[in-house]
């Protein structure tokens, strides 16, 4: 069994790889045509659009790696799209509200609710492909949708020389990637899919204590990431925006490689060993995640500085400052992705929707603090702030979801 786990999360991070691979290539010469404030004001849009997306649809998506039945696996698959078309229309008045004093208003609201239409189905195909072991079409699923942004996005600069343009190539990579690359699956699903409100009512309440605290839980996530990123607007700008959000795309990196593949693998093959052998499992994986991580940042620390200051131009330079605030906190994500599978799989994700309600009032507390009090210290020390307490925050969940879930297989054994 853990050969099987580490030979899955080997597989999918493949795909991780080539996509990241891909992402820097393109990173110097997007940077070469588009202007920090141009991708804060891009950053300030996926942020919000985020807000949707994670809940888009209902976390129901996690249940499918795990559905060995064919029958629950169809009403989780029905239930993702019910859900998915609900959360897509309701960001349309909801986006009105938020986005209606921002710039071309009109385009960044009917913009967002394709995005969280787009990305909800882009995911919805993965978590699929994920189920029925498919890991080359996953990767090429991955590959096809970054590749496709990415081409667009430098090819319609030309064309359109705006922000916008950001935009636009981000959202038509999710028709290539679900209706081109996967065209096939998509008409199989599509062809099987049935609404029935009563079905689709049943199963929420069956599955309540799993799909509803890990919605919350991942609309918390969201919210914190959107407060720290409106956090870094309100005290330094757009600009500011631009550079916090470059620093995140390239640090997140060993986040993607280790830990979202982890995370996905892990889905799968705990939910077919018991809680005793699942508890050992993320414990070492932790583990060996440490010390994956800590070497990952600790080079990429050093060697960003270099590459920033040669490769990008003097526009970009202030992305520098933002490296080690971002670093300590990205470092400590990708620990923790082993126990939030953990928590997914045995269907008990209490301990994280605490770690995520406590984060975000933390981030609230000291942007608040920060700008109420108007303190000197500016955006970096703010960032700072907010990285160690929540590395702290982080520790503690792991330590005490390891706790219960250790207690639960030792009584489970007597």
């Amino acid at each position: 069994m853990k050969g099987s786990i580490y030979n899955s999360i080997k597989r999918l991070m493949k795909g991780g790889v080539l996509v990241i691979l891909i992402n820097i290539a393109s990173y110097p010469i997007l940077t070469s045509l588009y202007s920090p404030e141009d991708y804060g004001l891009f950053s300030i849009f996926l942020y919000t659009s985020m807000l949707f997306s994670t809940i888009s649809l209902g976390r129901l998506e996690l249940f499918i790696p795990s559905q060995l039945c064919e029958k629950k696996y169809k009403l989780a698959f029905n239930a993702s799209i019910n859900n998915l078309l609900f959360v897509s229309l309701l960001s349309i008045p909801i986006g009105i509200a938020i986005l209606y004093s921002s710039e071309s208003p009109v385009f960044q609201v009917l913009s967002l609710s394709l995005v969280v239409f787009l990305g909800g189905a882009n995911q919805l195909v993965i978590s699929i492909l994920l189920r029925d072991g498919n890991y080359a079409h996953y990767n090429a699923t991955l590959i096809s949708q970054v590749f496709s942004s990415v081409t667009l996005q430098l090819v319609l600069y030309f064309l359109f020389p705006y922000w916008e343009t950001l935009v636009f190539g981000y959202m038509v990579s999710f028709l290539f990637s679900i209706f081109c690359l996967n065209r096939k699956l998509v008409v199989n699903l599509l062809s099987n899919y049935k609404f029935d409100y009563f079905e689709y009512v049943i199963f929420l309440k069956e599955n309540k204590k799993s799909w509803l605290p890990n919605s919350f839980q991942s609309l918390l996530n969201v919210v914190s990431i959107y407060i720290l990123a409106q956090g870094v607007n309100v005290l330094g700008g757009a600009k500011e925006v631009g550079y916090f959000s470059l620093c995140h795309k390239l640090l997140v990196i060993p986040v993607r490689v280790f830990g979202n593949s982890s995370k996905q693998a892990l889905l799968k093959e705990l939910s077919l060993i018991n809680v005793e052998d699942a508890f050992r499992t993320v414990v070492k994986t932790t583990c060996l995640l440490g010390v994956l991580s800590f070497l990952s940042f600790l080079i990429i620390g050093l060697v960003a500085p270099y590459i920033i200051k040669h490769v990008f131009g003097e526009e970009w330079q202030g992305v520098i400052d933002y490296i080690f605030p971002i670093s300590i906190w990205l470092s400590f994500t990708v620990l923790y992705t082993p126990t939030i599978a953990l928590c997914n799989v045995f269907k008990d994700v209490r301990g994280h929707l605490y770690y995520e309600l406590i984060n975000l009032l933390s981030r609230v507390v000291i942007l608040a603090f920060f700008y109420y009090y108007e303190v000197g210290f500016g955006v970096i020390n703010y960032l700072y702030f907010t990285s160690a307490l929540s590395c702290f925050l982080i520790l503690l969940f792991i330590f005490f979801a390891l706790f219960y879930f250790r207690r639960k297989s030792a009584y489970e054994g007597s």
